[in-house]
């Protein structure tokens, strides 16, 4: 039986769909389905206190210290206490906000909704997406283990040898390693290597629920389980920009990709600045924006497509602007811009990564807005995302980065 939109209005209204939604969110295991969490390479606690002053500052964040080591005692010889600490490192404080909205006939839909059932869990996955995005850069941040082997000349690719030569920098602490985060182009490559028996190196997970692999990890490689995110940080920005058409106005790319787009933009309307206008695609023309303005000569535009429902980019964004220098724009101009970026992977160690937040404030905020009949949903995400200088437990690093053609 369909929804009516007096039903829905009625759903969202009631303190049933609240109470869904603040308990699936600030629940112990609200990041469970992710796959770092999965593996224990990254730890949550939804304990974090907040100050008034705390925001985009530095806080404290505690981890047990080293315990130190067993040493030789002669018989009647007193131990040596030695106190166990808690370390502590600092991270910045973030807050990250979700608002969404529904109003009683955009719900009104032949097919039923029961917004009880299917919002807490779509607000849970867009927290364990953030959740993924901001440890994974903070793992990549300035001052990780590093391996680069990026060659522009002849590449290299992620491979058997290169993870055996990267686990080996964790000296006899490589038993601690839980997972291996690799992009879907990085996935691809590896899906292809063979032993000299032509046996797949890659081995899937045959743990599946409802058809998919569990907890997102979609297989081992070199006995590693494997995790792929592409939103795991490049290095790196656009290459070289070739013009096409007539007296096309200079263009200039920056900022670094969510993926190794091959960027291609075609003007759709001549003209002079402000006039013109064009698309951009990250598939190399297969798929298109909606048109965007131009503005004036010089001027930052960010790579957006305004399309609601869209298959460019990331959800529509791309991390690149463009400007355009001064110039008559014409119907014939084009420009290819092929990727210059390395790739990322990364070892990591168990509880090598922390995302600490506030489960009171990631409950959601419920209003009714009777003006316009519509009712909206806020959540947010107070946290810390950090990489510990040294692995709990260990005496190395937890996280290498590889990076690689």
């Amino acid at each position: 039986m369909a929804a009516s939109a007096n039903s829905i209005a009625d759903a969202v209204k009631s303190p049933a769909i609240k109470d869904a939604v603040r308990i699936a969110l600030s629940g112990k295991n609200v990041f469970m389905n992710s796959p770092l969490v999965a593996t224990g390479a990254a730890v949550t606690m939804g304990s974090l206190g907040l100050g008034s002053n705390d925001l985009g500052n530095s806080i404290t964040v505690p981890y047990l210290g080293v315990l130190g080591e067993y040493e030789s005692r002669n018989d009647g010889d007193d131990a040596v206490y030695k106190k166990v600490k808690t370390a502590s490192e600092t991270a910045i404080l973030q807050r990250y906000s979700l608002a969404t909205s529904t109003t009683r006939l955009g719900n009104a839909s032949d097919g039923g909704i029961n917004l009880i059932d299917e919002l807490p869990g779509k607000m849970v996955e867009q927290a364990q997406r953030c959740m993924d995005q901001r440890v994974l850069t903070a793992a990549v941040a300035a001052g990780a283990l590093r391996r680069d082997v990026y060659n522009s000349g002849t590449p290299r690719y992620l491979d058997w040898e290169l993870l055996i030569d990267a686990k080996t920098m964790f000296g006899d602490e490589q038993q601690d390693v839980v997972a291996l985060a690799v992009s879907s182009k990085s996935y691809g490559d590896i899906q292809k290597q063979k032993d000299s028996q032509n046996r797949p190196l890659f081995i899937p997970n045959q743990n599946l629920q409802n058809g998919l692999p569990g907890n997102g990890i979609i297989g081992t490689y070199g006995g590693i389980p494997l995790v792929v995110r592409d939103s795991l940080p490049l290095s790196g920005s656009m290459g070289t920009v070739v013009p096409a058409g007539t007296t096309p106005p200079v263009l200039t790319v920056t900022g670094t990709p969510f993926k190794a787009y091959d960027l291609r933009l075609r003007v759709t309307v001549g003209g002079a600045h402000g006039t013109a206008k064009f698309q951009f695609s990250t598939d190399g023309g297969v798929n298109w924006s909606a048109d965007i303005n131009t503005t004036t000569a010089g001027a930052s535009i960010s790579l957006i497509d305004s399309n609601v429902i869209t298959i460019v980019g990331r959800n529509g964004t791309t991390g690149l602007t463009v400007a355009f220098a001064a110039g008559t724009f014409n119907v014939d101009n084009a420009y290819t811009v092929p990727p210059a970026v390395k790739q990322r992977s990364l070892l990591l160690k168990r509880n090598a990564l922390a995302f600490w937040y506030n489960a009171a404030a990631a409950a959601p905020i419920v209003e009714f807005n009777a003006a316009n009949d519509e009712t909206r949903f806020f959540s947010h995400l107070y946290f810390v995302a950090h990489r510990y200088t040294i692995a709990p437990g260990g005496s190395l690093p937890g996280v290498l980065v590889l990076e690689h053609n």
